[in-house]
Formats: C-alpha cells, structure tokens, sequence
C-alpha cells in the first residue's frame, strides 16, 4: 500500500513540475511579444483629424490574448492632444500573427486652447512631451480585467525608434 502512495505523490510531483514548466515557458514568451506598423489611413479631417492604424501582433506564446474596450488619451503637457481607440473585442492568436486595427484621433481644440503651454515646453525642451494615459480589458480565466496603460515619452524617442526600425 505504501508504495501505491509513494508512486502516486511522485506522479503528482512529476506532472505538476511539468505544467509548471509549461506555464512559465509561455509567460517567458508572452513577454517577448512583438508588433509593427502595417499602414495607416487619414478617415475624417475635420472636426478633428481621425485615422485607422493596423497593427499586427507577433504572439510566441500558446496563450491567446482577447482585448477590448482600449482607451487611451494622448497627452503633451498635460494638455489631451488626441487619442487612441478600439471598442471591439480583439483576438491575438497564440504562435502567430494578428492583425488589429486601432482608431487614431488628433484634437486640434485640445491643441489651439493650450497652444502656449505647449509652444513654452517645445521651445524649453526643443521636443514634444508625449504621455499616454488609460486602460484596456484584457480576459482572464475569472472574467475581464482592467489593465491601467501610462506611458511617457517625446517626439524625439519616437521618430528615434520609427527610423530604427522603419527608415
């Protein structure tokens, strides 16, 4: 009887070493997640300037991420500047590519009522602060879940990483 209970522990062991290896490979890969830039298109100009920008995302994890509700607010001197939408329920395929599209809009309201904090910080610092501030849900095994995005940045850093990686 003895050994039945010791070949049954060491069958747990074994089997839950494994998934936990299994778990922790995929989380590994889930952080080396990738994406390009795949085209934009100029939709509205006016009252405010709108755009799609189709992403596609490189998953080399199997996990499947499913997304929606993105809403982030672009910033620059704590003045909203535009932002970034997506409403719909997005699917990123595990161990492969995904397509998505995202809506960009530029609020020139935004802009005209705070032209002179952001002319000042321009010319003070010869680049545009950019922050990106808001939140997406992301479906988990226990239901959807909020993630918080905050992000700061410049001009410079960005045209820096589209010339490396696009010029």
């Amino acid at each position: 009887m003895k050994a039945n209970k010791v070949l049954l522990v060491t069958g747990a062991t074994l089997a839950g070493v494994a998934l936990a290896r299994y778990i922790y490979r995929n989380v590994l890969l889930a952080n080396q997640w990738d994406y390009s830039v795949d085209g934009f298109v100029l939709t509205q100009i006016t009252p405010q300037a709108q755009g799609v920008v189709y992403l596609t995302f490189i998953n080399k994890s199997n996990f499947k991420a499913v997304i929606k509700d993105l809403n982030i607010k672009v910033f620059s001197s704590n003045a909203q500047i535009g932002s970034i939408t997506e409403p719909n329920e997005t699917t990123i395929e595990p161990n492969g590519k995904s397509r998505v599209k995202l809506t960009l809009s530029f609020d020139p309201k935004g802009v005209i009522n705070n032209w002179r904090t952001l002319l000042a910080s321009a010319l003070s610092t010869k680049d545009l602060p950019l922050d990106f501030v808001g939140n997406f849900k992301v479906k988990t095994l226990f239901g959807w879940s909020s993630i918080p995005v905050r992000y700061s940045t410049s001009g410079k850093e960005l045209k820096s990483l589209y010339d490396t990686y696009y010029g």
